[in-house]
């Protein structure tokens, strides 16, 4: 959801920020994409999240699942507010679960990356790179490039 917040905060901020380097964010329409589309490829998280949802030990996961749709929302509602030139690095897989997870081809995949593309015609001033060999944790997998990519914005506002 880090996205997101990410978004908001450029809607709120927009006279002072200068760029935004997003790392795979979550795409506002995937789920709702899935269970239109796929919806057996959510049987398992819907177990997951009415486990966060009721848990009584984990009250940050539990709040994050509950305002996932609030936030979604407020974020594209801050879209319009904003211009904020942006570099969207997305994972070309890594969100399917399973022997799934590697698979550029598999619905879950596909549909994150599908979405992020849509979205990103929508936004004026926008870059995006699909990485073909990351999975979702990009920071991790392949910290040069997003490095890269936040040495590139800080250029290209001097």
């Amino acid at each position: 959801m880090g996205g997101s917040f990410a978004r908001v905060f450029c809607g709120l901020y927009r006279q002072t920020l200068r760029g935004l380097v997003l790392i795979d964010p979550c795409p506002e329409d995937v789920y709702a994409r899935i269970q239109k589309e796929h919806p057996e490829l959510l049987k398992e998280d819907s177990i997951y999240m009415q486990e966060i949802l009721t848990s009584t030990d984990r009250p940050g996961e539990r709040e994050e699942m509950r305002v996932f749709d609030t936030s979604m929302q407020q974020a594209k509602l801050s879209d319009a507010a904003h211009t904020t030139p942006t570099t969207l690095l997305i994972a070309a897989y890594g969100k399917a679960p399973g022997d799934g997870e590697k698979d550029l081809n598999h619905p879950m995949n596909f549909t994150w990356v599908d979405e992020l593309k849509k979205w990103a015609a929508k936004r004026p001033h926008l870059q995006y790179s699909i990485l073909e060999n990351s999975g979702h944790h990009i920071s991790k997998e392949h910290p040069g490039v997003v490095i890269k990519a936040i040495t590139d914005m800080i250029e290209r506002m001097k």
